[in-house]
């Protein structure tokens, strides 16, 4: 039974089972209740297809998981693909040493940052 409240999975919890089976994955997390995904990954999915699924599914991607060097070298195509999911929110879940505080390229990770929030 799905509930109004936004009730969401990160799928990076079930990325073993989206190797597998992408979309039926996708229906089990919707028929368990879930009704908002965070995206790690696309798994050779379309931005495309993904949204025709979640469409029928009714469910929404709130945020999604990019890596640091894809934002910096293809911001652009990560842009479109969220705008077709309908999706809001961008994640680095991790940053590479030389990114992190005293990192030999912090100072530069802080400009690329700001210039892709921006």
């Amino acid at each position: 039974m799905k509930t109004k409240k936004p009730i969401g999975i990160q799928l990076y919890t079930v990325r073993d089972h989206l190797e597998t089976d992408y979309f039926g994955t996708l229906e089990k997390i919707a028929e368990i209740g879930y009704n908002t995904v965070e995206f790690a990954g696309y798994y050779g999915q379309s931005a495309e297809n993904i949204r025709k699924k979640l469409d029928e599914l009714k469910l929404t991607c709130i945020s999604s998981h990019q890596n640091y060097e894809v934002l910096v070298n293809d911001l652009d195509s990560v842009i479109e693909s969220h705008k077709i999911l309908g999706c809001k929110y961008i994640a680095v879940p991790w940053a590479g040493d030389d990114e992190r505080p005293g990192g030999k390229n912090f100072e530069e990770a802080v400009k690329n940052y700001t210039a892709i929030g921006e």
